[in-house]
């Protein structure tokens, strides 16, 4: 391709020569990828696969709702605390011990699905942003993560 301000730069005018060349050939060769251009288009694909199974998939909707976009750059910060990081992927994959969630097939529990303060199925959605029980605690948890600009909604 000839671009104008190629004008009196010598590697750029024999490139424009050879360019124009080049358009006179019948005959023009394919020219091979480059293993990072080859690995940019597999990882390309491959994550666009991965993207269009989790818009259609029915599990996960929580985590979906949390994180939509598959990616391999997401990476949340390392946290020391085995017990706080075990205590934040339950949040992320809506795995508690709720009555709405796990803790339905306890013993204690038993087929129940009902929060015990209101008529409402008992889950994240329902203790962060409905049940008038934790009304006190939402307050104070909405305060603090404004200060850090964090998202103030479950999910």
């Amino acid at each position: 391709m000839w671009v104008p301000s190629h004008i009196g730069l010598i590697g750029n005018e024999l490139a424009d020569i050879t360019a124009k060349e080049k358009l006179q050939e019948d005959h023009i060769t394919n020219i091979e990828y480059g293993i990072t251009e080859l690995y940019n288009i597999i990882n390309r694909k491959i994550l666009a696969k991965w993207q269009k199974e989790w818009d259609n998939c029915t599990k996960g909707r929580i985590l979906y709702s949390i994180q939509p976009i598959v990616s391999r750059n997401n990476k949340a910060p390392p946290i020391a605390n085995k017990h706080n990081q075990g205590i934040i992927n339950r949040l992320k994959t809506g795995k508690t011990l709720l009555i709405g969630s796990m803790g339905q097939y306890s013993k204690k529990n038993a087929g129940k699905t009902t929060c015990p303060h209101c008529p409402e199925k008992e889950d994240l959605n329902h203790v962060f942003n409905i049940c008038p029980k934790y009304k006190g605690s939402r307050k104070k948890l909405i305060k603090e993560l404004k200060q850090i600009k964090s998202p103030t909604t479950y999910p």
